[in-house]
């Protein structure tokens, strides 16, 4: 019986102190809740902070504006070497030296980590961090990067910087003569590889009237938004440039984008593996932008699709189905042939262009901007055989009157 008694009471202790330690768990469990959630709302009231997140080219611009105003803490980058590509005028070069276009060159940026910056008076924290997306279908796409910018009160402070970042971008863009190139990684990304100095359309030897009615008609889309809004037409624009390689249709895609100071988006065709690769090139690329699909013969023939993409999902997206306000779509072909109708009808495509070998005078002007001086020269039976790859590449290897001999002999 005494046993049983002291059993019983152990037992019942035992109990006791597990209900009441169950309670204590539960009690500092809810504690704990609170105190989070109370550190939260003071958070949210004394902290405010920006999100970048990398799709988004206010990422890249952090990123420059971060260089090239806080170096000294710029102490943990990531280094990668890049290809970039250079104009005559920013290459010395000897008598009779080839110039090579493009060079590499190492391009940093910074690695996740936290600092500290002073703007106006204030305090700024700004951390770039890295998430692991679980759904990533390759290594490009595996992580995804982002900046958080925060203070203690001062919103007004974040904001005046986000706009000094926009503004220093803007600046930086147009006094070093640069534009953004985008390239397709084809897993539904778009990379800002380098930014690169434009031709201007005076550099792009084509025919002089043939540029006239292509500026004329860029320009009449450009004045022409408010009349496209009133009308309820999507406020898009598209243009194929066609004929022999090798005569500038690239070159005149790029110019197109700096003469109106946009950033230019390129698609390497066999990227476009699907459908769903296709909707998200439409639908992440940046308003009034410059959309180029090269060599866009290759992606079907005539409506057979030539992999998984179908012509009805290109045919939608061109078609406004992810409209970008003031896109710009320009396509280039050596086949212009092997091109469905229904692919280039007005709507999808509303200014056509063939650029052909250049003519005779097209020639002399551009051998006039080679070697930066007149040249009294005649036709002498010119045939118009080389296009205009090879009219630099002959100007590029020799001296100038054997370049002359050679080009223009009968």
């Amino acid at each position: 019986m005494i046993k049983e008694a002291i059993q019983g009471i152990i037992d019942s202790q035992f109990l006791s102190g597990a209900f009441l330690l169950s309670i204590m768990a539960g009690v500092i469990l809810a504690l704990k809740e609170v105190v989070k959630k109370l550190y939260e709302r003071i958070r949210r009231r004394l902290v405010y902070m920006v999100r970048i997140e990398q799709l988004d080219e206010l990422f890249l611009f952090m990123e420059r504006w971060l260089k090239a105003h806080h170096n000294k803490e710029y102490r943990n980058v990531i280094a990668s070497l890049q290809e970039i590509h250079i104009s005559y005028a920013d290459e010395p070069r000897n008598e009779g030296e080839s110039v090579s276009l493009k060079r590499e060159e190492v391009k940093y940026r910074q690695e996740n980590d936290t600092i500290f910056i002073k703007y106006k008076g204030v305090y700024v924290k700004i951390f770039k961090g890295r998430e692991k997306l679980e759904n990533a279908n390759s290594l490009a796409s595996l992580y995804f990067d982002s900046f958080e910018i925060s203070t203690f009160f001062y919103k007004s402070k974040i904001l005046q910087l986000i706009e000094e970042v926009i503004d220093y971008n803007q600046r930086f863009k147009t006094e070093q003569n640069k534009r953004e190139i985008f390239t397709w990684d084809g897993y539904h990304n778009w990379n800002n590889l380098y930014d690169v100095k434009m031709k201007s359309f005076d550099q792009v030897i084509i025919s002089e009237r043939k540029k006239e009615d292509l500026k004329k008609d860029i320009d009449l889309f450009m004045q022409r938004e408010k009349w496209y809004l009133e009308k309820a037409i999507p406020y898009k624009r598209g243009y194929l440039f066609y004929g022999s390689p090798g005569n500038g249709k690239t070159s005149l895609s790029v110019a197109i984008a700096e003469y109106l100071n946009r950033s230019i988006h390129t698609v390497t065709i066999s990227e476009i593996t699907d459908d769903g690769s296709m909707r998200s090139v439409f639908s992440r690329v940046k308003s009034n932008s410059v959309l180029l699909f090269e060599d866009v013969d290759t992606m079907f023939d005539k409506r057979k699709s030539k992999n998984r993409l179908s012509f009805s999902t290109f045919l939608n997206c061109l078609d406004g189905v992810f409209y970008k306000h003031g896109l710009i779509v320009i396509m280039t072909t050596n086949h212009a042939e092997k091109l469905d109708p229904a692919l280039i009808r007005p709507g999808r495509i509303d200014f056509k262009m063939e650029i052909i070998n250049p003519q005779f005078d097209e020639v002399k002007s551009y051998m006039e901007l080679f070697y930066d001086c007149p040249l009294d020269i005649r036709k002498n039976g010119y045939d118009a055989r080389y296009p205009m790859s090879e009219i630099q590449n002959i100007c590029m290897s020799g001296e100038m009157q054997p370049t002359i001999t050679e080009i223009f002999a009968k």
